[in-house]
């Protein structure tokens, strides 16, 4: 399954890394992709996952960078 989210508040490259590392490092997820320019990020996961991930999603985004707000469900 694939997922869409848009980051509001991403502003710099290293931050946009650390976001898709921490989106990758969740149980579940099977790929994680942000792209700075767009401020998207794609995640693929599991269908098992599939009711966990929007939390897990937002939590890791926020450890990442407290300043980007995820939306998007």
């Amino acid at each position: 399954m694939t997922k869409t989210y848009k980051l509001e508040g991403l502003d710099c490259p290293v931050c946009a890394s650390k976001v898709e590392r921490a989106v990758k490092a969740i149980d579940g997820v099977a790929a994680a992709k942000v792209n700075f320019l767009t401020g998207k990020l794609t995640v693929e996961y599991s269908d098992d996952a599939a009711g966990i991930i929007q939390d897990a999603v937002k939590s890791a985004v926020k450890k990442a960078n407290p300043s980007v707000v995820v939306k998007g469900s």
